[in-house]
């Protein structure tokens, strides 16, 4: 759980948006894909108060 909580980019103080893509197979399930952070659709560092720094959070 805290190694988790240490990669959400929220408490790094970051507001992040479209952090995964989502698709429908063929079949209709759906598929997850994690998308690397310079391909999110919003990344607003120092958004809020954090607890780690940003810098921090990829390290991790």
């Amino acid at each position: 759980m805290r190694v988790r909580t240490l990669h959400n980019p929220r408490f790094a103080s970051v507001y992040a948006y479209g952090q995964r893509l989502y698709r429908r197979t063929v079949d209709g399930k759906k598929q997850v894909r994690k998308r690397e952070p310079n391909e999110w659709l919003a990344c607003i560092p120092d958004a809020h108060p954090g607890y780690i720094s940003w810098g921090a959070c990829h390290v991790i």
